[in-house]
């Protein structure tokens, strides 16, 4: 089973706060060439004009998919077990922390654990019920939902407590798998320096000050 949640890149926003268009760029041309650099940016509507707050979202977007999103799509699609389920979780937060209003882990806590029900709507603990009730199924052999197969099968989480199977042209507004392609296209080779490139530049403080 592979998943992810909509948001999965909040974990770099405060991380990234005073970053610039420049900075960024310097700092993934150190893996990237700058005419394959320039081309992903541009997928992402990265561009020298950018205001502060978009370079974030953005950056967000581009890590989402880099470190998180891709990756498991990979693993779907290439894997040879044929009881291979995917999910995304696009349920938004709403617990009074500093991430509500977005899909992030919080849901893992709330939602999978069902340890935070008493915050939970009706709807939103239906929901909960069904994710634990799901994991639960494949963890005792049982199909939760259709696998992933040829027809690339997704469970999708929410929004709105709601929840569906879908087939991945139904949730390219959320995953993005057109662009994921083009940058598939480019190469097994760009994409461990991509992912290098955005694991450098999300945590380059912490390298830098490992204390």
């Amino acid at each position: 089973m592979v998943g992810n949640v909509l948001d999965e890149a909040n974990i770099f926003r405060q991380i990234i706060v005073n970053e610039t268009y420049e900075t960024l760029k310097a700092a993934l041309l150190e893996f990237i060439q700058e005419p394959e650099l320039d081309a992903v940016l541009d997928m992402y509507g990265i561009r020298p004009d950018i205001s502060a707050e978009n370079l974030r979202a953005k950056f967000e977007d581009l890590a989402t998919d880099a470190c998180f999103t891709l990756q498991n799509r990979i693993h779907a699609s290439v894997s040879k077990i044929p009881k291979t389920y995917a999910f995304h979780i696009d349920q938004l937060a709403r617990f009074e922390f500093p991430f509500d209003g977005l899909a992030y882990h919080a849901i893992d806590v709330a939602y999978f654990s069902m340890n935070l029900t008493e915050r939970l709507t009706l709807p939103q603990q239906k929901l909960a019920e069904k994710i634990a009730g799901d994991l639960f199924n494949f963890a005792w052999d049982r199909e939760p939902w259709k696998p992933y197969g040829q027809d690339k099968h997704w469970m999708v989480y929410g929004p709105d407590s709601k929840w569906a199977v879908k087939i991945e042209i139904e949730v390219e507004l959320i995953g993005n798998y057109k662009r994921m392609d083009r940058i598939l296209h480019m190469g097994g080779g760009f994409l461990n320096r991509r992912l290098e490139a955005v694991d450098y530049f999300a945590n380059q403080r912490w390298l830098q000050n490992p204390t």
